[in-house]
């Protein structure tokens, strides 16, 4: 289990807005061909190692201590994915290989947690990204059900995006609103 699901994220508002596309990922029952696919809403799980990985890298034995270099404040969860060009993932197509087995890529959504999406970058770069199921509470406010939220740590960039996903339709980016919001806690 990640300790990323188990900890609280605690995170106070810097009132910037924009919008940004949010992976929230959820499909519905259907057979298709003889294959039932789950009515459930999920999320993605999984971490994309980076553009420093391709296809041709040697990665197969790769570990989240790899992805994270021991810095705790850094979310990672298997499995460890890397995609042929060094582009972030399609997450479409990725949706439609496992659309049939969503449990070797995806974290079923259960009350409480939120789809998150949490971006590790370097001077504007992603460096790497982990999707997961978790719990984010804003400091003496609610638990967030979306919004975008950063940190500033060491010349790096933690951001966080969170949805929540919904039962019965196929997987989709959705459009949301994006708050950043900084970290005040350095456990996440």
């Amino acid at each position: 289990m990640s300790t990323w699901k188990q900890k609280t994220l605690y995170i106070l508002i810097l009132l910037i807005n924009s919008s940004i596309n949010v992976l929230c990922q959820s499909f519905m029952d259907t057979n298709i061909d003889n294959k039932t696919i789950d009515e459930r809403a999920y999320c993605f799980r999984f971490t994309w190692l980076g553009p420093k990985f391709n296809g041709e890298s040697q990665f197969k034995n790769a570990t989240c201590n790899d992805v994270i270099k021991n810095d705790k404040n850094i979310p990672c969860t298997h499995p460890l994915i890397v995609t042929n060009n060094s582009n972030i993932p399609d997450t479409e197509s990725l949706w439609r290989e496992f659309q049939y087995k969503p449990t070797q890529i995806a974290c079923r959504l259960v009350k409480g947690e939120v789809c998150a999406k949490v971006s590790y970058k370097f001077n504007g770069a992603v460096e790497n990204i982990t999707y997961l199921c978790t719990k984010v509470n804003i400091e003496n406010d609610t638990a967030v059900n979306q919004g975008c939220y950063k940190q500033m740590k060491n010349g790096h960039e933690l951001e966080l995006c969170a949805c929540e996903s919904k039962n019965g339709l196929t997987p989709s980016s959705h459009e949301i609103s994006k708050q950043y919001i900084q970290v005040l806690t350095g456990s996440l």
